[in-house]
């Protein structure tokens, strides 16, 4: 019997995964990316989060960052008043405000900012009276974070430093608003993944640029430029899953509403977009796939 092409096509609703699950598909089922375009109409492009409340973008340039809709269009731009930010967080809402954690790279110590951002203006200034800093370490001399990711159940941060000294740091987020400092004790880091650990997965030579907490999984997902991969790391220093990123220097990414996207973004302006593929049947069925909202069936 020859095998029958049968395709279904999916109008609105999502295939497996939604925004209540919080959580993406396995790593290595996002295939077929499409080109990596021109995308923000501001350089340093070296960081991403998606804010499931409004349903949009945000992404930081060193000191700018940028609001993009649903369908990846510019709404607008402006100033974080901060010297070099790499990586941006959406953490959820609090009253009339919306929530991101962002970390800065360079300066004497590494920081996570936590700000408050008006829902009515969208204002991300670090340089805000009610911006809370959260010091994980001294930098001096070296590099400090390239990426933050959060565990909203456990209320934990992650940062991840860049090469040479490449590692994962994790600290619980303060009860309260007050800012917290590792010199003091008031915050309490420790190491999540060694050096050891993540040169053993991803090479001596890598790098880490952003990461990513699958509150499903309890792993994380980490980012290298260098390496070029996207890697799918439990907290044991085991990998789970990993996929072949561009030839380009990524910096960070995000999913969308229903995580049926992946979108990797670039230095100076670039982004990119995977699409998730799930296998959903076996029995009677060679291949069973989901690809840009499309089932495709070979039935035998």
């Amino acid at each position: 019997m020859k095998p029958v092409l049968i395709l279904l096509v999916l109008l609105g609703a999502p295939i497996h995964h939604s925004a209540t699950n919080a959580s993406p598909f396995p790593i290595e089922n996002y295939q077929n990316p499409n080109d990596m375009v021109a995308w923000s109409s501001v350089a340093n492009l070296s960081g991403i989060t998606h804010n499931w409340v409004a349903d949009e973008y945000v992404t930081v340039h060193q000191n700018q960052y940028c609001r993009f809709d649903a369908q990846l269009n510019e709404l607008g731009c402006g100033s974080l008043a901060c010297g070099d930010c790499e990586d941006i967080s959406f953490l959820g809402t609090n009253g009339e405000f919306y929530e991101y954690a962002l970390v800065e790279e360079g300066g004497a110590e590494g920081s996570v900012a936590i700000v408050q951002s008006p829902i009515s203006t969208h204002n991300l200034r670090l340089d805000q009276v009610d911006v809370q800093w959260l010091t994980y370490a001294n930098t001096a001399g070296g590099d400090a974070g390239e990426g933050v990711a959060y565990d909203a159940l456990n209320q934990i941060f992650y940062v991840c430093i860049e090469d040479p000294q490449m590692q994962v740091l994790s600290f619980q987020r303060p009860t309260d608003s007050s800012d917290a400092t590792f010199s003091d004790g008031s915050l309490v880091v420790t190491e999540a993944l060694s050096f050891a650990q993540l040169s053993g997965l991803l090479g001596g030579g890598a790098d880490l640029s952003s990461c990513y907490y699958d509150q499903l999984t309890g792993r994380l997902l980490l980012l290298s430029h260098i390496g070029h991969k996207l890697s799918d790391i439990d907290l044991s220093g085991v990998l789970h899953g990993q996929i072949e990123l561009p030839q380009a220097q990524v910096e960070g990414f995000t999913f969308n509403a229903d995580f049926t996207q992946l979108l990797v973004v670039a230095e100076p302006n670039l982004r990119q977009i995977y699409y998730a593929s799930d296998v959903i049947f076996s029995d009677g069925f060679e291949s069973v796939f989901v690809s840009n909202n499309e089932i495709i069936r070979t039935l035998w």
